[in-house]
């Protein structure tokens, strides 16, 4: 179910998109940590709202997405060690929706994942392949 649509679709009406979202965010952390795990987010939403990233726990794991070779992990990195919170940057292979991947873009999507990871502390680094549309790329081209 998309957030916004069917049964939070009143609530975000009402409280937001942002804070919908980190309140479930919340209920997945207490179930999360009743089982002594880590959890760990993709945090599009959060970026969206940064002034919500304060509510976030300082235990759960921010996994910061982009996939072009401009994505903003400096920015997003930035926000994230400001507020204490561990974060993963989430680069991709590209190769997705292609027959032989998008192989500049990857390359200097991971560089600039691993250059701003570096500078604002991440605590990893997740590579991303989607398969995306019936996965149409080469096994080959996700590995390349």
């Amino acid at each position: 179910v998309d957030l916004g649509e069917g049964r939070s679709k009143e609530a975000v009406a009402t409280r937001g998109i942002g804070q919908v979202f980190v309140e479930f965010l919340l209920k997945v952390y207490r179930e999360v940590k009743r089982r002594g795990r880590t959890m760990q987010f993709w945090g599009d939403i959060i970026m969206e709202h940064p002034d919500l990233v304060a509510l976030l726990p300082r235990d759960a794991i921010a996994l910061e997405w982009g996939y072009e070779a401009d994505a903003p992990f400096d920015k997003h990195g930035a926000r994230y060690a400001a507020a204490g919170i561990p974060f993963y940057v989430c680069p991709g292979t590209s190769s997705w929706n292609s027959v032989a991947g998008r192989t500049e873009n990857a390359l200097e999507n991971m560089r600039n994942a691993a250059r701003n990871g570096l500078r604002h502390g991440a605590v990893g680094y997740l590579l991303t392949d989607w398969g995306d549309n019936g996965h149409w790329q080469p096994h080959a081209v996700s590995l390349a």
